[in-house]
């Protein structure tokens, strides 16, 4: 009888050692995110047992600063070209190298080889350095809005991306003019991509929160000069315009403008606070009494609303003794 021989092959993993990926500007961001939210979820966590610590959020955050400034010091603007340099100002301006970001954004600006939607891609980064709360500085951005407007209609979803950060940096510095002019742009560019072929339009689509917001924004400039019927058709128009835009989305950025539109030359209800100054000790409300009352919302941190505090407090001097009252409305923070 022949015997037959069996080769037995033993299989034996041997672990292959990839080479490491190089990091990217837009690791460096992503990976410290990750990093904080493990941590963070863990904290939570901990925290939920018996004698658990209070999360410290604050040092949680200033950890995700910091390892994302590690990483953001592995590169250069020097160093970097081409499609690099918009990550790597993003990079820079998410840890406050606003300097730096501007330097990536301006070096990728002066290639030459730039096509239009690399180019407008760079206008509008260049935009975005430019959106400081400072009416002066956001002036310069305005030059670059022009040469992006200037472009084709290819690159519609660029310029509407500008006009919405001005706008936005605009309405905080209450700068109606320029609300108006970006909040108008926004609308008429948002109208002639609905009128493209569902084929041609942008797959990724326009932000409701863009669109709605800049119908919001011109409602306030035509509040602000006593229009409240052109605010409020204003509102309405957006729907509108924009059918497809989710109800839920349209309640969240309209509701509260057409409500309170709605209560113009209605008799005003009492203010209820927890806490008053400058009033007796005992105040909790403040009725109107048929006095004219004027409410200004306000934070520390808002320095359009900071700047308007020696008129309201002149305003209060010469017509106070008429009866009209002032009120800030505030809250505490930290």
């Amino acid at each position: 009888m022949q015997r037959v021989r069996m080769l037995v092959v033993a299989m034996i993993a041997v672990p292959v050692l990839l080479p490491a990926q190089a990091p990217t500007p837009a690791n460096c961001t992503k990976d410290a995110n990750d990093r904080f939210n493990r941590t963070y979820q863990a904290a939570r966590d901990s925290a939920a047992l018996p004698g658990g610590k209070k999360v410290d959020l604050v040092v949680l955050v200033a950890t995700r600063a910091a390892d994302t400034k590690a990483c953001a010091m592995q590169f250069s603007v020097a160093a970097t070209s081409g499609a690099g340099l918009l990550p790597l100002a993003i990079l820079y301006s998410s840890i406050g190298m606003d300097s730096l970001a501007a330097a990536a954004v301006d070096k990728r600006l002066a290639e030459s080889n730039l096509n239009e939607t690399d180019r407008a891609s760079a206008l509008v980064a260049k935009i975005g350095t430019l959106t400081k709360p400072d009416t002066l500085v956001v002036a310069r951005a305005e030059p670059y809005m022009t040469q992006l407007d200037a472009m084709s209609g290819a690159v519609m979803t660029q310029k509407i991306d500008a006009h919405s950060r001005l706008n936005s940096e605009y309405r905080y510095l209450d700068v109606n003019e320029r609300i108006r002019h970006h909040s108008l742009a926004i609308i008429n560019l948002t109208r002639s991509i609905q009128a493209l072929p569902m084929t041609s339009r942008d797959p990724a689509g326009i932000r409701s929160y863009t669109i709605l917001s800049a119908y919001s924004n011109l409602a306030e400039v035509y509040g602000d000069f006593g229009q409240s019927d052109s605010a409020v058709a204003m509102l309405r128009q957006a729907m509108v315009d924009h059918p497809e835009i989710p109800t839920s989305d349209a309640d969240n950025y309209l509701k509260s403008g057409l409500e309170r539109y709605a209560l113009i030359g209605k008799p005003s209800i009492p203010l209820e606070a927890g806490h008053w100054l400058n009033a007796p000790p005992t105040t909790k409300t403040m009725d109107g009494n048929g006095k004219v009352t004027v409410i200004e919302f306000t934070a520390h941190w808002c320095i359009p609303c900071r700047n308007s505090y020696p008129a309201m407090t002149a305003m209060a001097d010469k017509f106070g003794k008429q009866g009209v009252q002032f009120v800030f409305a505030t809250q505490f923070y930290g």
